[in-house]
């Protein structure tokens, strides 16, 4: 299958896993810091759970791809409270560096780390010094991750589908430590494939449609970050995201983007669809 080269925007850059024109600022609060992240290029909303727009399964559905953090895994908060850790000798650039992290889910930690100093800590970042702080975020977040539950509704879906749709995982965890903890869930039969980085999501899910021959109408994105978004767009491929019900501070995704609580909706969704309804 021939694809057309992602439609990517100026501002924030899905494939570099960061922002272009933003490296001067410096932010310190965190809601400034995810709006510089995402407010160029994306109408960003926050909307009640009543006001969700309805969520449309199309016709014709072959695949879908689903982020891990946040969509599979209830691993967020693990992830951010490592990186709370991690930059805990920078009490004044913690919440900067939080709200970055929360704003760019999916962007490997590589890219976030050189991010921080870069723009937010103001500091030289040798690549040995950025391995051992990499390993360090792992061994902080790591056993943690390992232990935390499913999102509500992911082993039932993954049950009723796998063999019915074709599924994968693209996510901003590095490959072997996603295989590692999908192996641990028991969760990685269900998957055709899964991808972490160095790829970002942009080249994994052109990855996905080139090497399943897979139409971009054919295909269902499920993450819970505006990157995921942009990624998906950049391919035409449908976005569906994940709000976790009952977060005081979610961060804001583009106006109009369909929604659900867990992946329970999305198996009601798919349900419904089969017994002839198309909406929930």
């Amino acid at each position: 299958m021939r694809l057309s080269p992602p439609r990517i925007r100026d501002g924030y850059h899905a494939a570099s896993g960061g922002l272009h024109g933003a490296d001067r600022s410096n932010q310190t609060d965190h809601r400034s810091a995810a709006g510089l992240a995402v407010g160029r290029t994306l109408s960003l909303a926050c909307p009640s759970v009543r006001d969700r727009p309805r969520v449309t399964v199309r016709a014709g559905l072959g695949a879908i791809i689903f982020d891990c953090d946040g969509v599979l895994l209830e691993s967020v908060d693990v992830k951010t409270q490592a990186y709370r850790l991690l930059f805990t000798d920078y009490p004044e650039h913690v919440d900067a560096v939080v709200g970055y992290h929360l704003a760019n889910g999916g962007v490997s930690r590589y890219d976030k780390i050189r991010y921080v100093y870069r723009n937010i800590l103001r500091k030289p970042l040798a690549e040995s010094e950025l391995a051992v702080l990499c390993a360090r975020f792992a061994s902080l977040s790591l056993d943690e991750v390992l232990n935390v539950p499913l999102v509500n509704g992911v082993r039932e879906f993954l049950e009723a589908y796998h063999a019915r749709l074709r599924l994968f995982v693209a996510s901003g965890t590095p490959q072997q430590e996603l295989e590692a903890v999908l192996d641990h869930k028991g969760l990685r039969r269900y998957f055709r494939a899964v991808f972490g980085s160095p790829l970002s999501k942009v080249e994994i899910m052109g990855r996905i449609l080139s090497e399943w021959r897979l139409a971009p109408s054919e295909v269902i994105a499920v993450g819970d970050a505006p990157g995921d978004c942009e990624a998906a767009e950049a391919w035409g491929v449908q976005f569906i995201a994940r709000r976790k019900p009952g977060d005081e501070a979610p961060v804001p995704m583009p106006a109009g983007v369909e929604e659900i609580g867990d992946i329970a909706d999305l198996l009601g969704i798919m349900k419904g669809r089969l017994e002839g309804g198309t909406m929930i």
